[in-house]
């Protein structure tokens, strides 16, 4: 009997809770909707960007099983109502509204379209409100959701301008818009004068974006990417090119006195000039470091130590054959007779070698940072090999990541 008691007062008491937690949860609700209601009622003002451009304090999406509403307050803070709520504080950025959640350093990016919408800059879906004229929402089952409305996507990229965005010298300027044009891509830049990037690319038929913050320090671009901790860092050059420090290509604006690119088929593409690789670091240009010289005397010794020991050029009795390089840049005589292919020393390349027979070895391309080192190389012998070689430094050691031959 005194079990059966405990059992119905324990029974009692769990009825309680469930009420009390589901009247809280219904109060919950009810501040949440009486809070959209008042918003819905206003939607003011809360900043104004410029004559046609306004942020509004309520947005809403509307979706087929759920909505998302979000509130901005003129004193710098957020709500998120829908599959989740959330607050926290934004910042306006010109027409970009960015969202910093708390606790996180997780950020959402909305551009301001006119005065009645703003724009995800993730999904390029738009949030509207009261004050758009598109037709209400209507779902599959033709219910019409009066004064909320279907989203739509957008096209969030910038316009192509030749609008100047920063003078650091009288020669070097940052403008608004650069591109890259080559046959298997396409690759463009916008900067805007808040501070936000936008970039685009084409490769391979695949197409990429990317967003976020720059800044400019002296003649050097800082990107970060809004959505990952990606960064990447371009050179300004003059008033007509950036220059990409990681793969050293260049992307010109109109400015450029350089060819327009034509494609395979013979059309011309008169917005894209040839993109070339520039010479912006040792050994394409004079370095004062003799260290740095003594680890690219040591970086050759080995790639050259590697292709040795490959079967395609043991085959070929080279074993004892003296090569000869050409000169590469800062890579000259006093550098050159510092290298060995097969233990035997190199020496320097001139016109009548290739008719007296000697091997020879020219370097096409040569990149070398603090972390990696890549050399593609020819080397002509009694057949011409193509040889591609790379190395990265992983704690403080130098190690070959990488070596393709091709003839």
């Amino acid at each position: 009997m005194l079990r059966n008691k405990v059992k119905v007062r324990s029974i009692r008491g769990i009825c309680f809770i469930s009420i009390v937690l589901l009247a809280m949860a219904g109060l919950n609700c009810g501040q949440s909707s009486r809070l959209a209601r008042e918003h819905r009622h206003n939607e003011s003002a809360v900043y104004q960007i410029d004559d046609s451009r306004l942020l509004r304090d309520y947005y809403l999406q509307r979706g087929e099983r759920s909505k998302e509403e979000i509130y901005f307050d003129k004193d710098g803070s957020f709500r998120i109502v829908g599959s989740f709520d959330v607050q926290g504080l934004y910042e306006l950025r010109g027409d970009i509204v960015c969202l910093t959640y708390p606790h996180t350093s997780q950020k959402s990016y909305f551009k301001v379209d006119g005065d009645t919408c703003i724009i995800d800059m993730r999904s390029a879906s738009d949030y509207c409100s009261k004050f758009c004229k598109r037709p209400f929402f209507k779902d599959r089952s033709g219910n019409v959701y009066e004064g909320e409305f279907p989203p739509l996507r957008r096209n969030i990229v910038p316009d192509k301008t030749t609008e100047l965005i920063a003078s650091i010298t009288d020669e070097k300027k940052l403008f608004a818009y650069y591109k890259k044009r080559s046959h298997c891509e396409l690759q463009e830049f916008y900067f805007q004068t808040n501070g936000v990037y936008y970039t685009r690319s084409i490769h391979n038929f695949q197409e990429g974006s990317s967003k976020g913050d720059y800044q400019l320090r002296d003649d050097t671009l800082f990107l970060q990417d809004w959505y990952s901790a990606k960064t990447a860092s371009f050179l300004v050059d003059g008033d007509s090119c950036i220059i990409d420090l990681q793969t050293r290509y260049d992307l010109c604006n109109s400015n450029c006195r350089r060819d327009t690119y034509v494609r395979d088929d013979g059309m011309e593409d008169q917005e894209s000039h040839i993109s070339l690789k520039r010479s912006i670091r040792y050994p394409q240009i004079a370095s004062a470091s003799m260290e740095l010289e003594r680890e690219l005397v040591m970086l050759l010794n080995s790639c050259f130590e590697a292709i040795a020991q490959e079967e395609l050029f043991l085959s070929a009795n080279l074993s004892e054959t003296e090569f000869r390089m050409k000169p590469y840049f800062e890579i000259r005589e006093p550098i050159i007779e510092q290298l060995e292919m097969a233990g035997v020393s190199m020496k320097v390349f001139n016109a009548n070698d290739l008719e007296a027979g000697w091997s020879l070895i020219e370097i096409e391309d040569l990149d070398f940072t603090e972390s990696s080192f890549q050399l593609d190389a020819v080397i002509e012998y009694d057949r011409r090999l193509s040889v591609s070689i790379g190395f990265e430094k992983l704690k403080g050691e130098w190690q070959q990541k990488r070596m393709a031959f091709s003839q």
